[in-house]
């Protein structure tokens, strides 16, 4: 139907719900039962228009005032409590994990975009190591050459020695995922770079006949640390997506909602990069036996990457059933 047509239609429905938000003075209890049923019946139609207005007029003054009226709705009938409990505990255990595996296409993408520059990489340095070496990161002579993945490090250095850990992994993962804004394109330069001179590092280290102190080393917090900037990655691409192909949205609607995601799932990052970092400075930095170091690596993996497919799984049943959850894309 043509803008006349639908703002003829509805605009009786628009009316009396504003009249109904007039009496309410922004509190549902000010409205007897029928209404507040009324009120109830009429919001979800309101709710309906404003994604059809989405569609067919975007930009259009009616579209605009559909958002006002479906906020100032939304306030009136989710103004009880400020803070659902329920909710933010939901986010925590739940919605935040789901958010990376709602999105499992992209968390593919840039496991790649990653590995396969990795792979490559690694496999040029053991072939040609005097080339490869400018590919690899300054001071990586003292990754190769070292004779121990013991690095005699006391408590308090250990401590020391996490925090630069968390702080450069934090900065990696944030690069990778801000740089979403740029349509992925630097996301997706900063995943194959990664790959490249980490991939350079290994293959140095392998070439120079050390791999069993580079195992020995990396495997208590690698899988838990590369996974951690894959998914960051993985909404850098989200927002990315976002800009480049809003499919039925506003792009600006795309990008604050996959945004919210990809939010959610940097949370997670973050705070599995904290362990990460205390992993690798108090465990990784003592000599671990290269088995023990490897079932401890690959159990937390496990576990990490066990809980968000378990979480997304709740999430698709809960949005199966209909559930209101605040990070989901159920209202696209």
């Amino acid at each position: 139907m043509n803008i006349d047509v639908f703002l003829r239609t509805k605009d009786e429905d628009w009316r009396e719900l504003s009249n109904l938000m007039r009496i309410s003075k922004g509190k549902l209890s000010k409205l007897d039962k029928d209404s507040i049923l009324k009120f109830g019946t009429l919001y979800r139609s309101a709710c309906a228009d404003l994604a059809y207005a989405r569609r067919e007029f975007a930009g259009d003054a009616v579209q605009n005032n559909l958002e006002v009226m479906v906020a100032r709705c939304s306030s009136i009938l989710y103004s009880k409590k400020a803070v659902d409990i329920k909710k933010v505990i939901h986010f925590f255990t739940i919605g935040m994990w789901a958010s990376i595996s709602l999105r499992p296409k992209l968390v593919l993408v840039s496991f790649m975009l990653m590995m396969i520059p990795w792979i490559a990489s690694s496999l040029y340095a053991i072939q040609n190591p005097e080339n490869a070496a400018g590919l690899a990161p300054a001071g990586v002579e003292s990754v190769v050459q070292r004779p121990s993945a013991d690095f005699g490090l006391t408590p308090g250095e250990k401590a020391g020695a996490s925090s630069e850990i968390l702080a450069n992994n934090i900065r990696i993962a944030i690069m990778v995922f801000v740089a979403g804004v740029t349509a992925g394109v630097l996301t997706v330069i900063l995943l194959v770079q990664q790959g490249v001179v980490l991939g350079a590092m290994f293959g140095l280290t392998i070439q120079a006949g050390n791999a069993a102190v580079l195992w020995q080393f990396v495997v208590p917090h690698g899988f838990l640390e590369i996974s951690c900037i894959i998914v960051s990655g993985a909404a850098g691409l989200r927002i990315g997506m976002a800009i480049i192909d809003p499919g039925f949205r506003t792009r600006a609607h795309a990008i604050a909602q996959e945004s919210k995601q990809a939010l959610a799932t940097a949370l997670v990052v973050a705070i599995s990069l904290f362990f990460s970092g205390i992993l690798e400075g108090s465990i990784s930095t003592s000599g671990l036996p290269t088995p023990v170091g490897l079932m401890l690596g690959v159990s937390i993996a496990s576990l990490w990457w066990g809980w968000i497919f378990f979480a997304g799984y709740l999430e698709k049943k809960a949005i199966a059933r209909g559930s209101v959850l605040e990070l989901t894309n159920a209202d696209i």
